[in-house]
């Protein structure tokens, strides 16, 4: 095996070597991160962040075997195209290293994006939350009132804006922010006209 190979092989198992060390890491970090129980439904401490310092570190770790894994991908290329002995091995180990990094971080994606809506409700599928809650809903017509399936749908931290009529002939823009699962808090901004969400209604 010549050099080209063994530092492509090497460049391998060092980003296997620091993912490891950073999911060890990250997993300490998470455990420091996360409350103390002090007794029975009491904890003190701990943070409702969603991203949190481990989860920088793990992220690190999966761009560290990506990384690592790409370069020997690289390396590994060049000597298959020059027939050089040995290199198909190399190849096709450098192949599962960058196939593993990317899944991984498809995965860490998938998981980081659906965690932000973890705090709608306990109860209902991932599917449900992915597909049913929504950071900023926005209306461009007036009703008599805000539907409660539209401040259902909304995220908390998200914000609906929609213009409510006040009669026949007065509307107010109104943004209403989700606080809580049960709190809302809701701000006129300024009288508006818009169309009417139903025509005839108002």
């Amino acid at each position: 095996m010549n050099k080209s190979l063994k530092v492509a092989t090497l460049f391998v198992l060092l980003g296997l070597t620091l993912a490891w060390f950073g999911f060890m890491i990250a997993n300490f970090l998470g455990i420091l991160e996360g409350p103390r129980y002090i007794e029975p439904n009491t904890y003190e401490g701990g943070s409702d962040a969603l991203t949190k310092g481990s989860t920088y570190v793990f992220l690190a770790a999966l761009v560290a075997l990506a990384g690592f894994s790409g370069l020997a991908y690289r390396k590994a290329d060049f000597a298959v195209a020059k027939k050089t002995p040995g290199a198909l091995p190399v190849f096709r180990f450098a192949t599962v290293g960058v196939v593993v990094s990317l899944v991984s971080l498809v995965f860490f994606a998938l998981s980081a994006f659906s965690a932000s809506f973890n705090m709608f409700g306990s109860s209902g599928t991932v599917v449900d939350q992915l597909t049913g809650v929504y950071v900023p809903i926005i209306l461009a017509a007036a009703g008599l009132g805000i539907p409660d399936p539209l401040l259902d749908q909304l995220a908390i931290g998200g914000r609906l804006v929609a213009p409510v009529a006040k009669n026949e002939e007065e509307q107010q823009l109104v943004v209403v922010e989700r606080v809580s699962s049960q709190r809302y808090q809701r701000t006129v901004l300024e009288e508006v006209f818009f169309v009417p969400l139903q025509s005839g209604i108002v």
